[in-house]
């Protein structure tokens, strides 16, 4: 029998969320050259079958995997095209996470400066989005993120971390240091309200 419109769009949906899983897999267990292969093809289906999140998502992992690969500059270019496929809502952990795989690439670069004018941008504006008030990343406070219990704010308040500590070590600017404090103690409190809640699972560990 030939497939309605809808069952094909569901296999289709199945078929492409099952071959994300594996990607995604293959790079959380570094097998980076397997995962780009397979992440191009990924890639290439999500766009002949208009899944444009898809495509968001194979880009962002290829931005990801560059980076272990020490491709700087391919893994800035995928972050490039990933958001012009779909548009993000007013308020989505993707568009943040994207801006930082970026950062770390232009770490990976030795762009000290513009990945932390990225990371401190990209963190300011999240932070507005939630709270609906700008705030200097030196005077975040936990409970304005206490709600946003998923590892990846934890991942990208972590990850910023990483890259202004990176650019304190090239530029001995102790803002950068004291920027690096702050994003830490503040993921290590969402990992903490996580592990309260029972939360704790493979994913957290591994972070």
């Amino acid at each position: 029998a030939l497939d309605s419109g809808n069952e094909r769009e569901e296999n289709l949906n199945f078929y492409l969320s099952t071959y994300d899983e594996f990607c995604y897999r293959l790079y959380e267990t570094e097998q980076y050259f397997l995962a780009e292969k397979h992440l191009k093809r990924f890639n290439e289906q999500a766009l002949a079958y208009n899944f444009l999140f898809y495509s968001m998502k194979a880009n962002a992992i290829l931005g990801s995997v560059y980076y272990f690969l020490n491709k700087y500059e391919e893994g800035c270019k995928k972050i490039d095209i990933a958001p012009n496929t779909i548009e993000f809502g007013r308020f989505n952990s993707s568009k943040y996470s994207l801006e930082t795989i970026k950062a770390m690439n232009l770490v990976g670069s030795r762009k000290f400066s513009e990945a932390s004018n990225l990371v401190e941008q990209n963190i300011i504006d999240l932070v507005q989005n939630h709270t609906q008030k700008k705030t200097e990343i030196v005077d975040l406070k936990f409970n304005s993120f206490r709600d946003l219990n998923s590892h990846n704010y934890i991942n990208i308040f972590a990850t910023s971390a990483l890259i202004f500590k990176d650019s304190y070590i090239n530029s001995k600017d102790i803002d950068d240091l004291n920027k690096a404090e702050k994003l830490s103690l503040i993921a290590a409190e969402m990992f903490n309200e996580f592990y309260l809640n029972g939360s704790y699972n493979p994913t957290l560990n591994k972070l």
